[in-house]
């Protein structure tokens, strides 16, 4: 309900087409399908665009369905594989707001070319040498200003 932007388009359930979307979508955009049954026809339009990202909110079993479909509809691997369902990073989310948080750092993630793991197992500082209290990190810091270099400590 307040999203930047949204768009209604018919639906027409005898033919399951709906109605061409309005909106204009290029690389810089990110597309998260939800609906309440459409969602193969919203990715058949979608999948026809440039947009960087598209997920859908559904179970495995139900997007397996709908990639079948999909393909039947003369999209190829290719195409559906620019899919991603389910969507969102796994952090144990139960709630729709925590779902939802899930969904944004999925997004973040493939728009700023993260790998979503947490930051703290990147760096562990290391131990002080004994009797001195300076870890490594920082001894080696310290050489490299003492030569001119640039320290990252």
């Amino acid at each position: 309900p307040e999203a930047e932007e949204r768009e209604v388009v018919a639906y027409n359930p005898e033919t399951e087409e709906l109605a061409p979307m309005q909106t204009r979508i290029d690389m810089a955009t990110h597309v998260v399908v939800a609906t309440w049954g459409w969602d193969e026809p919203a990715l058949a339009q979608v999948l026809k665009t440039p947009a960087s990202y598209i997920g859908l909110v559904s179970s495995r079993r139900k997007f397996k369905l709908i990639a079948d479909k999909l393909r039947a509809r003369g999209l190829g691997d290719d195409d559906v594989n620019r899919v991603r369902a389910p969507i969102g990073l796994d952090i144990g989310a139960e709630t729709p707001e925590e779902i939802a948080v899930c969904i944004i750092a999925e997004i973040i993630m493939a728009r700023r070319g993260g790998d979503g793991q947490p930051i703290h197992l990147r760096w562990k500082p290391k131990a002080a040498k004994q009797g001195t209290g300076e870890t490594e990190q920082k001894a080696e810091g310290r050489r490299r200003k003492a030569e001119g270099g640039i320290s990252d400590s």
